[in-house]
C-alpha cells in the first residue's frame, strides 16, 4: 500500500466516524464532498445542497468541474441513503424503467451512509455503513466495504463521473 494510499484511507475513516457522530447527533445529514490536492496539501470541503435527482446531478457536475481544475488526487462523497439490493440484471431493469426517487423516497427501503473514495489512481472503493432509527436514536449496524474490482462487481452510489480522472490526467500531461 502506497503512503498516498494509506492517507486517503486514514483521512476517509476518520470522515466517516465525523459523519456518523452528526448523523446520531443532529438525525440528518447534509452530503458533503472532499476533493484532495496537491497530496493532501488542499482538501475542499464542499457541503451539498439539492431537491430532487435533477438538481443533484448539477451539483455533482459542478463538483467533477471543480475536481478537474484543482487537478484533483482524490475525491471523497459521503451520503446518507435509503438503498435497494439488487442483482446486476434487475439492477440495469430497474435502473433503465424507474429514477431514484423510487428508492430514496420509499420510506419502507434500509438506510445508510455511503462513502465513495476515488483515487485518481488506485482501485475505488465505497463504504456502506447501515443503521436503524429506533424512538430519537440511531443505531449503526454493519459497515460493508465495496469495490468495483473483479468480475461481475458493480456498484452503484458514485456520483463521480469515471471521466474526472482521464481529464486531470490530460491536463499533467
Amino acid at each position: 500500500m502506497t503512503d498516498f494510499t494509506t492517507k486517503l484511507d486514514d483521512l476517509a475513516t476518520g470522515l466517516l466516524s465525523i459523519a456518523k457522530s452528526n448523523l446520531s447527533q443532529d438525525g440528518q445529514l447534509m452530503p458533503v464532498v472532499f476533493v484532495i490536492a496537491k497530496d493532501f496539501a488542499e482538501v475542499k470541503c464542499i457541503g451539498m445542497r439539492f431537491d430532487g435527482f435533477e438538481q443533484k446531478r448539477t451539483a455533482y457536475d459542478a463538483v467533477t468541474h471543480m475536481a478537474i481544475e484543482a487537478e484533483a488526487d482524490a475525491i471523497i462523497t459521503i451520503n446518507d441513503v435509503r438503498y435497494k439490493k439488487l442483482s446486476k440484471e434487475n439492477a440495469r431493469e430497474f435502473m433503465a424503467t424507474r429514477s431514484q426517487g423510487d428508492i430514496c423516497d420509499n420510506e419502507e427501503n434500509p438506510e445508510a451512509l455511503v462513502m465513495s473514495v476515488l483515487p485518481r489512481q488506485g482501485a475505488e472503493y465505497f463504504i456502506m455503513a447501515k443503521y436503524v432509527r429506533v424512538d430519537n436514536s440511531i443505531i449503526f449496524g454493519s459497515e460493508d466495504r465495496m469495490s468495483n474490482d473483479g468480475p461481475g462487481k458493480s456498484v452503484q452510489f458514485n456520483l463521480i463521473p469515471d471521466s474526472w480522472r482521464q481529464a486531470v490526467t490530460a491536463r499533467n500531461n
